[in-house]
């Protein structure tokens, strides 16, 4: 197995008055100096489902592949995401989220790898996190 791979995730809300609007959400993984970007986007949603999709989408992407690595590091700047999926935090909402991340965690597991959650200052002028963020803005109007 591949020591390990990064994933840099962002989710965002057009959020305009309201407590839902269109949701965009991008993961860019980087492994040996590959970069993968992957995005998505919702019609109507908010920023903390699409912090959370961005993720699981970067891990149903990294499931699918039949040879996995050692670690998956996702670096997320949502609080809520990495405390409530590293079980830090009961998460109250977005329970289907929260059980679509442990069925993955579970599964990556089975083939011997683990996920680390890590808290990334977003907007810190890290090339990976600016370019998720870029991305999941971008998915707000695309």
């Amino acid at each position: 197995m591949a020591k390990g791979l990064d994933v840099f995730t962002d989710g965002a809300c057009a959020q305009f008055a309201a407590s839902t609007g269109r949701g965009g959400w991008a993961a860019v993984l980087v492994f040996k100096g590959m970069v993968l970007r992957v995005t998505g986007a919702v019609p109507d949603t908010t920023s903390n489902r699409m912090e959370m999709t961005a993720v699981l989408e970067a891990l149903d992407r990294i499931n699918k592949e039949p040879h996995c690595v050692d670690e998956v590091v996702i670096y997320s700047g949502s609080m809520i995401t990495v405390n409530v999926f590293s079980g830090t935090w009961k998460g109250k909402a977005n329970t289907d989220l929260i059980a679509r991340f442990k069925v993955f965690q579970g599964s990556l597991a089975d083939k011997g790898t683990t996920i680390r959650l890590q808290w990334l200052r977003g907007h810190s002028g890290h090339v990976y996190n600016q370019l998720a963020d870029q991305l999941a803005q971008g998915m707000l109007y695309g």
